[in-house]
């Protein structure tokens, strides 16, 4: 008799489930850089949720998330979205690690690496 959670030999019977999707505002123009590999467009998702205080107040709660497409996703993605295009990504979640050159101390982030993109809005033209 087998269960779901038992691991059978030489295989992982279960799976990790990374897949995140978050839809919120692109913070800027996102920046596109070449690398050995392939392109990478980054930009930073706003995300803004607002409740109403025990006081009554309303209160806005903004999380930024930064997020990295990869290769042929980053052009199109770069040249689709602006700043404050309402925007939904797919994609997973990815923890960088970097170290400070100056106190040696070790930073970490979460990011998302998207796969996919759809823009929902385009932000309005300002007025001229």
């Amino acid at each position: 008799m087998s269960t779901s959670n038992t691991p059978s030999t030489g295989t992982k019977p279960w799976n990790d489930v990374n897949e995140v999707k978050i839809i919120g505002r692109i913070g800027g123009s996102p920046e596109v850089r070449i690398t050995s590999k392939s392109q990478v467009a980054k930009t930073t998702l706003y995300l803004t949720n607002e409740y109403d205080n025990k006081q009554g107040k309303r209160v806005k709660n903004t999380t930024r998330v930064p997020v990295l497409f990869f290769g042929d996703k980053a052009a199109s993605f770069a040249n689709d979205v602006g700043k404050g295009d309402a925007v939904q990504i797919t994609g997973r979640l990815q923890e960088s690690k970097w170290q400070d050159s100056e106190t040696q101390q070790t930073h970490s982030r979460l990011e998302v690496v998207g796969f996919e993109y759809e823009v929902k809005k385009k932000k309005a033209a300002q007025a001229a």
